[in-house]
């Protein structure tokens, strides 16, 4: 018998990729949820007239980049999540975490149950639901998926650090970018067929899933311009200013889990972000 997965944020960046293969894998029910996470009268009853949910795949949130009012962070980030999870006691809930729920530290590379400490409203907006669903929650499968830069595809209306990069180098732009500021840029569309691969094992817990290359945003240009055929010239490597808003050294270790599963390396990932979803 099909699993019913229920997909919150399916118009999103990695939404729209989970949606496309849950589908495509003809394995599951799929059931979308496009309501405002934040209405809870409205997914009540969504949730009421739905057939039964097995599984709930959770990434509607507000972003890291959001520029609006930071208690909207935690309003949507922790409080909806729980007025979900209070309606999905019986599903699988799996849930979209994030590196930022640690601090920056250029000597320590974070394992899954060491002590975080996040330095932004959106990080301590992940850290707090994180213990909500694993302390309070009463869901009986969880899993929690931590992962770092997203990228993948080309959603223009998406400003995201390498379509910014393409539009610099397209115009012919000097460009800053970041020689103190590290991610681990994992795939989309290895993290779609992961969540996949969680859903079939009912695999539960904290799980890091994001890439094993670990670098800084000028040494990720580069690679982007190697990549598409572009000159190293318009880069200008700075360091962050004093009060920037993104975290600089924060190293997540990746879960074996997920790295056995990765099909796109850094390097040949970087050729698909100018591609259209």
């Amino acid at each position: 018998m099909k699993k019913t997965v229920l997909v919150t944020g399916a118009g999103g960046y990695l939404g729209q990729v989970v949606t496309q293969d849950l589908i495509k894998s003809r394995k599951y029910n799929v059931h979308l949820l496009f309501e405002d996470i934040n209405d809870y009268q409205s997914i009540s009853q969504h949730l009421l007239s739905a057939s039964n949910i097995d599984v709930v795949v959770h990434l509607a949130a507000l972003v890291a980049s959001y520029k609006g009012n930071e208690e909207d962070i935690t309003q949507t980030n922790y409080h909806a999540t729980r007025n979900l999870a209070s309606l999905c006691k019986d599903a699988h809930f799996i849930f979209l975490s994030t590196e930022c729920v640690f601090e920056s530290n250029p000597n320590v590379v974070w394992d899954i149950n060491d002590i975080r400490n996040p330095e932004t409203t959106y990080g301590a907006s992940k850290a707090i639901t994180e213990d909500f669903l694993l302390n309070k929650s009463g869901l009986n499968r969880l899993s929690i998926l931590r992962t770092s830069m997203l990228y993948g595809y080309d959603k223009p209306e998406r400003k995201n650090f390498l379509r910014f990069l393409y539009e610099c180098m397209k115009n012919k732009t000097e460009v800053e970018v970041f020689t103190d500021v590290y991610n681990r840029p994992t795939h989309v569309s290895d993290l779609s067929a992961f969540i996949l691969d969680v859903i079939d094992k009912e695999a539960t817990g904290i799980i890091h899933a994001a890439s094993e290359d670990y670098v800084n945003r000028y040494e990720l240009g580069k690679m982007f311009c190697d990549a598409h055929g572009y000159s190293h010239d318009l880069l200008i490597p700075i360091t962050q200013p004093a009060g920037g808003r993104m975290p600089r050294q924060l190293n997540i270790k990746p879960s074996e889990a997920f790295i056995k599963q990765i099909k796109f390396p850094l390097r040949e990932g970087i050729i698909t972000c100018l591609e259209k979803f």
